[in-house]
């Protein structure tokens, strides 16, 4: 149950950046672009490979309990690499 609590807040906090970061496209949402791009990006090649230096912050109660345990901490951050590094995006 922690687990999921820990990967809807990461998904979470990338979609609100996702959400910020789209702010200044014009392109309508039912563009007939959409598949073929769509396909394209299925099919690239990753050109760049980027890190990104995350920091986890775990939340317990003051007295000491609760939170994520660390194996909880590094299960999520392989879960995230799995899910990225095909794509060229590694967590550090």
């Amino acid at each position: 149950m922690n687990m999921k609590k820990l990967t809807f807040l990461m998904t979470l906090s990338l979609w609100i950046f996702n959400l910020n970061a789209q702010t200044f496209c014009f392109t309508p949402q039912n563009s007939s672009n959409n598949d073929v791009f769509s396909s394209f990006l299925k099919s690239a090649k990753v050109q760049q490979e980027y890190t990104l230096r995350i920091y986890i912050h775990v939340i317990r109660r003051s007295n000491g309990t609760g939170g994520q345990s660390v194996s909880e901490v590094n299960q999520a951050v392989d879960i995230l690499n799995s899910d990225f590094n095909q794509h060229g995006i590694y967590f550090q």
